[in-house]
């Protein structure tokens, strides 16, 4: 039943199809891995409440009725004890005492309420990431990213829309973002810029967006380092953060039971104290059988190397859009890759090209087209980038005519690159002078001077 309906749940998300601005380093740590994490939860829980996750056992029994529930009842909540095969027993009071403050586990209550708080650590850096995009960035750029996924799945007609309304969209976003002021404040602030690039964090610089990623990007990695300490501190084990993992593994492919380790016994002893009846003190001690451990090793030894996977995923996305990023170079090819698939790209228009990534586009701009590719496709994205390159030409030839765009470009009409507020002064077009005849044809001026031989 649980099964059922936790797979309802999965198919609600859209998993295998969610689309969002994030890349797949992101999505492992907070989509994956929060349903790994719930799914044990599941799992977990229903172990513990819902069968039995624990059963003591004492060779004398007091009388009274319910003795054994209330003996596994106290054995849960207070822990157990687990000795070693070849370790005696203690005798005494404060040979107890002594193995009960040293040896004692008490996570095995605890391990649903843990996975449970992973899971909310995990989804943490997407919450923060989705409001930057929803209420920071200018634009809802989470949505534009889905409407050119729908682009990408539309009819021709539909399509068309949709990939006009994502261009206009991201072109008013860039120009509202642009530096109008101007000032010795501004001046030191762009030289600042041209020397650190991406470090100077402006959105009138165009650079805040992409940091702002790159931010929540060492918090997903920071979470999922932090998740394996968490983990190891919760266990209680001895071992260092990066190997504990797999030490537990090789003990289990080598053979080396609970009994020589103490790492999730099965079998431990509970000391129950100065249990009172009938005005005298007794004291019993149990043996428990933890079944539920069997299921918390292995489920921990699979969390560990999930969260080490997702730790390197994360870990090595982060210098490669470094190199997306501050690489100018890089950011030109990509745009260039995709004037390419649509034929609208020149050997002439290199110099357009490199003021269209510079000026225009910037970081914020590089960084949501790639978003759109990784989401939506590249084809959507090469038709995204024709229309804003489109709309880019046909301002540079109203504000420079001498630099005029190739003949691949096609034509657009004024009122799609200006906005109605700003008015555009056009000069008459200049008309050439006609030719003389005599430049047309030589033999006309001998004609013309009679030393024709058909005169």
């Amino acid at each position: 039943m649980v099964g059922v309906e936790f797979i309802d749940f999965l198919k609600k998300l859209h998993v295998p199809d969610y689309i969002g601005v994030e890349d797949f380093a992101d999505k492992l740590s907070f989509l994956y891995s929060v349903l790994v994490l719930m799914l044990c939860t599941a799992v977990v829980t229903v172990k513990q409440y819902l069968m039995s996750a624990i059963s003591c056992y004492i060779p004398t029994v007091p009388s009274g009725t319910d003795f054994d529930k209330f003996l596994e009842n106290f054995c849960w909540v207070h822990g157990t004890i687990p000795f070693l095969s070849d370790e005696p027993m203690p005798q005494t009071l404060d040979e107890w005492a002594y193995f009960d403050q040293k040896y004692r586990i008490n996570y095995y209550q605890w391990v649903p309420f843990m996975l449970g708080l992973q899971c909310m650590l995990f989804y943490i850096p997407r919450v923060i990431w989705q409001v930057i995009c929803c209420n920071r960035a200018g634009t809802d750029i989470e949505h534009l990213v889905l409407v050119a996924y729908q682009a990408s799945n539309s009819k021709p007609d539909e399509r068309k829309q949709l990939v006009s309304h994502v261009a206009s969209s991201l072109k008013e976003m860039l120009y509202q973002h642009r530096e109008y002021r101007d000032g010795k404040l501004v001046e030191v602030k762009n030289r600042v810029f041209d020397a650190c690039g991406l470090l100077v964090v402006s959105k009138r610089l165009g650079t805040w967006l992409a940091f702002t990623y790159f931010i929540v990007k060492v918090c997903y990695l920071s979470n999922s380092v932090g998740q394996l300490y968490l983990m190891k501190r919760f266990l209680g084990f001895n071992a260092s953060l990066t190997n504990f993992g797999m030490e537990l593994a090789h003990f289990m492919m080598t053979g080396r039971n609970w009994e020589q380790t103490r790492i999730f016994p099965r079998i431990s002893f509970c000391y129950m104290a100065d249990l009172r009846q009938l005005g005298s003190t007794n004291r019993y001690v149990a043996q428990c059988v933890l079944p539920v451990n069997m299921l918390n090793e292995k489920l921990y030894i699979f969390l560990w190397y999930w969260t080490v996977m997702v730790s390197i995923c994360t870990a090595l996305s982060i210098p490669l859009w470094m190199l997306r990023l501050t690489i100018f170079k890089n950011r030109v090819h990509f745009v260039k890759k995709f004037l390419r698939i649509n034929e609208q790209f020149h050997k002439t228009d290199k110099n357009l090209l490199k003021q269209f990534t510079e000026q225009f586009l910037r970081h914020d701009g590089i960084f949501l087209l790639r978003m759109i590719s990784m989401n939506a496709g590249d084809v959507i994205t090469s038709e995204v980038v024709s229309e804003l390159w489109k709309n880019y030409c046909a301002q540079e030839c109203l504000a420079h005519p001498t630099q005029l765009p190739t003949a691949n470009a096609p034509e657009l009409k004024l009122s799609e690159t200006h906005p109605p507020n700003r008015s555009v002064l056009l000069s008459p077009p200049s008309v050439s002078p006609e030719p003389k005849l005599s430049q047309i044809d030589p033999a006309f001026e001998k004609v013309a001077a009679g030393k024709s031989s058909f005169v």
